[in-house]
């Protein structure tokens, strides 16, 4: 705080409530930055390789051209709308662009775009979140425990797909435009910690396209999209911002002076709602159809239209399961006091939106 002041729950109440809305709010900074540098940027490069290197008929380059759709309008989106000098990033958070800026690609270096690092099993073991062999385990993990089977699932259609073109690894190795794409990324496009090249390992191929569409379908709306609107963002207790500098001592009196009033509440209620899409379901842009595409499916062969089939099954009995989450009798729901719906397969797309 205004002089590194530290609070705990022994504070006064305003006191302790005060420090929770300003984690929140700079959790709201934090999310909305580093969705930047762990999913766009990680992703666009690996696609642009795949650009540069492969037939548009291509297998690889499809899958990656599908879960990838729309990914680049956030360059126009954001530099005319959202990071521009007054735009929408400068008159709703605390620091000006250019310092969510100089955030984001220093995420990006040090941790969030590193590829391999940062798959989803890897990030949270490495962080002592899961499979931790020191100090007590999480009593409760609500992203790892809903997403994880979302994850499984993606590798379990992905591993089909692989090996439908791939029956067997040397059949990689003889595949120029796959060998090329992978020189591309390590090489020009200088992906960190990606797979070196040759790629003839199909479990290493699955890895690649599996955590790309992690990427587009699941880590990018964790942070961004419809969570930002439904709980990351809600006022009043979630400001993008303070209205007056950060106390210097304790002793609030009211939180009143900090928080929005109705000119800026309706501004940040009006920039969060532009991330929702609420016709998904309709437009077949869900995490369920990530793989349904008639044209995506036309090469295949019955095995993998049969996984995508079980895919699109699995992830509708998902959401199903998160719709039916309730509190329990100790007004708990997966060991939380509230209930974290955030990444509903069924509300969420499919593709890296904006």
């Amino acid at each position: 705080m205004g002089r590194d002041l530290t609070y705990t729950p022994l504070d006064d109440e305003n006191d302790w409530l005060f420090a929770k809305v300003a984690f929140s709010m700079n959790d709201l900074f934090h999310s909305q930055l580093y969705h930047l540098a762990a999913t766009h940027d990680v992703a666009e490069p690996v696609h642009q390789a795949a650009l540069r290197t492969m037939s548009s008929r291509h297998p690889v380059r499809g899958f990656l051209d599908r879960v990838m759709y729309q990914a680049y309008a956030v360059r126009p989106v954001g530099d005319e709308f959202l990071f521009n000098d007054g735009g929408l990033y400068d008159s709703s958070f605390a620091l000006p662009n250019f310092s969510g800026k100089k955030f984001a690609t220093e995420a990006y270096w040090a941790h969030a775009g590193h590829f391999r690092a940062a798959g989803f099993y890897r990030d949270l073991a490495d962080r002592g979140l899961v499979g931790c062999t020191y100090g007590p385990a999480l009593t409760s993990f609500p992203f790892y425990s809903t997403v994880s089977p979302m994850v499984d699932t993606i590798e379990d259609f992905v591993r089909e797909f692989v090996a439908y073109y791939y029956p067997s690894d040397e059949l990689m190795g003889q595949d120029n435009e796959l060998q090329s794409w992978i020189r591309e990324a390590n090489q020009h496009a200088e992906v960190i910690d990606f797979f070196p090249p040759p790629l003839v390992d199909s479990e290493a191929l699955t890895s690649i396209l599996s955590h790309i569409a992690f990427l587009s379908g699941i880590a990018h709306h964790a942070l961004n999209g419809p969570t930002v609107g439904e709980a990351s963002a809600i006022l009043p207790l979630h400001p993008s911002s303070f209205n007056r500098p950060l106390p210097e001592e304790k002793g609030i009196a009211s939180l009143l002076p900090y928080l929005h009033n109705e000119t800026e509440s309706i501004k940040q209620a009006s920039l969060v709602v532009r991330f929702n899409r609420p016709l998904l379901e309709e437009q077949k842009g869900n995490l369920p159809q990530m793989f349904s595409g008639i044209q995506f499916l036309s090469q295949t062969d019955t095995s993998v239209k049969r996984s995508e089939k079980r895919f699109r099954d699995r992830m509708l009995a998902i959401s199903d399961e998160i719709r039916a989450m309730e509190f329990d009798e100790k007004g708990l729901s997966q060991g939380m006091p509230f209930i974290w719906r955030s990444i509903d397969p069924r509300k969420v797309p499919f593709y890296l939106c904006v």
